[in-house]
């Protein structure tokens, strides 16, 4: 009997510590997939933070960019309504400068400024002779001499637009005076005395090319400055220039060709067709006297940018 009470307490004390084992093994899932759930929860709120910061940064950068964007176009007009300023006021100040300001040029281009000894001709047979007129003396000859020498110089610029003038024909006494003489020319503030500076650099790169080659870097940029000069006869007369560098100083150009390309392939899009035909013709010697591989990459950059 007491061997029966024994087994039965024995298997009953099993059976609850059996039970004990599977409820708190069945708790210990529940709290598992309790915290399980949490940490999900908590992943995807961080998730949805992160996504609403990103959003939100967006947001910020696209304004950005809507400020800038309107910020460059404002300052574009700006830029267009100054240009047409000084476009508008180009006759005025042309006028204003041939009144008030002299010509100042060097001893020695204006002796060779000096009129050629006219050809004589045989006259025609005519059945009637004109009458002669007694020469005009004028009252003020100091203002006469300047109207001749500022009309020699315009003629020259204006017949011919890439061919040597009266400036080009001799080479200077002083090649680094003059050179000095060009920068300084090329400083002023007067647009003819700028275009005089480009006919002393033709002059250099046809006569004096070692002067020349020792300041190439200074003298390129100076004309590149000058092509992109509102006055279109100094711009003219800057690709005129930049022409005869690339004709007479041939690879010694191609240290700043990239700039050249670029500056003169903007030029090209230009709406005065004199400009546009100087900047093909400036073109047109870089590509026939420079090396073709660095002439067409410097193109291909300068068209990109």
């Amino acid at each position: 009997m007491l061997h029966c009470l024994s087994c039965y307490f024995y298997l009953r004390v099993t059976f609850v510590v059996a039970d004990l084992t599977n409820h708190n093994e069945v708790k210990g899932k529940r709290q598992d997939a309790y915290k399980m759930e949490q940490r999900s929860q908590s992943a995807n709120e961080a998730q949805g933070i992160a996504i609403d910061k990103v959003a939100e940064q967006r947001e910020i950068a696209r304004q950005r960019h809507l400020k800038a964007q309107e910020e460059k176009r404002r300052q574009r007009e700006m830029k267009l309504k100054e240009i047409n300023h000084h476009v508008s006021d180009d006759n005025v100040d042309a006028i204003e400068t041939r009144i008030e300001e002299p010509v100042i040029i060097e001893p020695e281009a204006a002796q060779l400024l000096k009129p050629k000894p006219a050809v004589k001709k045989v006259p025609k047979k005519s059945s009637f002779k004109a009458a002669s007129k007694p020469p005009i003396v004028s009252k003020n000859k100091g203002a006469d001499s300047a109207n001749q020498l500022d009309l020699s110089l315009g003629t020259a610029m204006n017949n011919s637009s890439m061919s040597s003038d009266g400036f080009d024909d001799q080479p200077f006494t002083n090649a680094e005076a003059a050179l000095k003489t060009a920068f300084n020319l090329l400083n002023n503030e007067n647009w003819e005395q700028k275009r005089d500076g480009c006919s002393y650099i033709r002059r250099l790169s046809a006569h004096h090319p070692d002067t020349l080659n020792a300041q190439l870097h200074a003298v390129n940029l100076a004309m590149i400055n000058e092509v992109k000069n509102l006055r279109s006869q100094v711009s003219r007369a800057a690709m005129v220039t930049m022409k005869h560098l690339f004709v007479n100083l041939r690879k010694s150009m191609e240290q700043e060709l990239e700039l050249n390309a670029k500056v003169l392939l903007h030029k090209t899009g230009e709406s005065n067709n004199f400009i546009k035909n100087d900047a093909e013709c400036a073109l047109n010697a870089m590509m026939e006297n420079l090396s073709p591989n660095k002439t067409l990459a410097a193109l291909v950059l300068g068209g990109q940018t």
